[in-house]
């Protein structure tokens, strides 16, 4: 996906960015779904690395498939580089 698809795809209030997940967001990925304290209240299992790699891989594609289904987005803290979340 172009960059000029992915700025119109960023939404931002006055203390948030929401954006398509890129690859250097790998350490958020695994902060998020590595973890058994943050996925307790969750239907989801903890995923190793190595899945987390493949589960980031599979938001990036879908974000560039037509129709797009998957809509999981970066959360970052606005005037930072803080990622502090995601939302879907």
């Amino acid at each position: 996906m172009s960059s000029e698809k992915n700025k119109a795809l960023v939404l931002e209030t006055e203390r948030l960015i929401l954006r398509p997940f890129r690859s250097d967001d790998l350490d958020l990925i695994q902060r998020l779904y590595c973890d058994d304290q943050i996925l307790k209240f969750t239907p989801f299992d903890a995923l190793s690395k190595s899945e987390a790699e493949n589960h980031l891989l599979n938001i990036i594609h879908d974000w560039g498939q037509p129709p797009r289904f998957n809509h999981e987005m970066a959360v970052l803290l606005k005037g930072t580089e803080n990622r502090i979340g995601r939302a879907h």
